[in-house]
């Protein structure tokens, strides 16, 4: 847990960190292009996280497994060997990314935060 704390703490100030050094190289206004960037990097964080939570929870795997399941039933021989010598289907191991949550934190509260740093920005606008 304490791993996880210090990788999510590590992304969210590399992001930061690298987001103000676009912000000043861009020639935009620099909040505008500061919470742009931070959105878009956490959205790929959140992209490589979910990506790196579906790999390693199995769901292609149980959909690989489905799909052998109904094909085997869908014609006679299948059927026929299946009774003869049933077969079990072997579940190999899943991935496990030490980073995943990290990830997936990171990219949720950076977003969030910008979201919420524009909407003050724009309401105070007003």
């Amino acid at each position: 847990m304490r791993k996880n704390l210090q990788h999510t703490m590590v992304m969210i100030v590399s992001v930061c960190l690298l987001s103000l050094i676009v912000a000043f190289m861009r020639q935009a206004t620099f909040w505008l292009s500061y919470i742009n960037t931070v959105s878009l990097v956490s959205l790929v964080l959140l992209m490589i996280g979910g990506s790196m939570w579906v790999l390693q929870s199995g769901v292609q795997d149980r959909v690989i497994r489905i799909f052998m399941l109904f094909s085997k039933h869908q014609d006679k021989v299948g059927q026929y060997v299946d009774q003869v010598a049933p077969q079990t289907m072997q579940s190999r191991p899943t991935l496990r990314y030490a980073v995943t949550y990290p990830f997936l934190w990171a990219g949720g509260l950076l977003f969030v935060g910008m979201y919420v740093v524009s909407s003050v920005m724009v309401g105070g606008l007003e």
